[in-house]
């Protein structure tokens, strides 16, 4: 069956439309991403600008619903609508316009979708393997114990909440480095007293972000879902970006001009958790939310 689903998050607007066979993707159609940059200046009240720049990216997506015959569309909402004091008039808003299912999703929906995306990557049935799927609004942690979910959780650490509230100074300042690790260690505490009792843990890093480490051809190539890249990455672009402002980091090669903004706390939030981990590489999956709400046939019951 050919569905197509679309995941609106606090940054970007995604959709994914692809040919599902015995709940596992069998063919990717077409994947599109739209910068709509919802929470620009904060997630209190999402502004006309964004709402227009949703709007724009919806329609571009529904061209391409009709192009390739989709019958069957879905959309998720996350953090950003979650939040807002204005994110349910949103959604009646988009489903009047568009007429597709829109749900507004819990942190742990978030969580078990992009397990179930990230599971169709990389092989999670072995040992310990810890998923991060960061967005603008949220960043989603999933502890996997040979194949199974340990807990799932979602955090308000997402790279727009770390900018608006600790970005202040460009390049950012040494203090407001320090500041963001003691809110992250605050945050975080008990998740790494519970990952403490692991021995050794597979990280798996979901889209966004993560994929500033990945080869051109790594990113452009649909056929790829996940690939392995070195800590040293990190650490090197982590050096780069840190002591740079917003005009310098444009310079950065390999860094999308979407990113360049919130890329340095991103970068920092990357960083914090490998450096926790004690790794030195990590996986790197192309699927997440979107992978794991499309095989899910309940959200497409007609």
């Amino acid at each position: 069956m050919i569905r197509a689903i679309i995941d609106i998050g606090t940054n970007t607007a995604h959709i994914l439309i692809a040919d599902v066979l015995e709940n596992r993707i069998h063919q990717i159609l077409h994947k599109q991403r739209h910068y709509t940059f919802l929470g620009e200046g904060g997630l209190i009240n999402i502004s006309s600008a964004a709402i227009d720049r949703l709007m724009h990216a919806l329609e571009r997506f529904e061209v391409s619903i009709k192009e390739n015959q989709c019958k069957h569309v879905r959309v998720l909402a996350t953090e950003a609508l979650r939040s807002a004091s204005n994110g349910l008039m949103i959604q009646q808003t988009l489903v009047d316009q568009f007429g597709w299912p829109i749900q507004i999703i819990s942190g742990q929906q978030e969580a078990g979708y992009i397990y179930h995306g990230a599971n169709q990557s990389t092989d999670l049935s072995e040992g310990d393997s810890l998923i991060m799927d960061i967005g603008g609004g949220s960043v989603e942690f999933i502890h996997i114990k040979s194949g199974a979910i340990s807990f799932q959780r979602s955090y308000p650490i997402g790279i727009s909440r770390l900018y608006e509230h600790y970005h202040v100074s460009d390049p950012i300042s040494q203090e407001e480095i320090s500041h963001i690790i003691t809110f992250l260690d605050s945050t975080l505490s008990e998740m790494w007293i519970e990952l403490a009792k692991a021995r050794q843990i597979k990280l798996v890093g979901c889209a966004g972000t993560f994929e500033v480490f990945l080869d051109k051809k790594e990113v452009d190539n649909i056929n790829v879902a996940a690939s392995h890249v070195s800590v040293k990455k990190v650490k090197k672009l982590w050096e780069e970006v840190r002591t740079k402002n917003v005009e310098e980091r444009k310079l950065v090669k390999d860094i999308p001009k979407e990113r360049i903004k919130y890329i340095v706390v991103a970068i920092l939030l990357i960083n914090y958790v490998t450096d926790h981990l004690g790794l030195s590489d990590f996986v790197v999956s192309k699927y997440a939310l979107k992978e794991g709400g499309i095989i899910d046939s309940s959200l497409f019951l007609d």
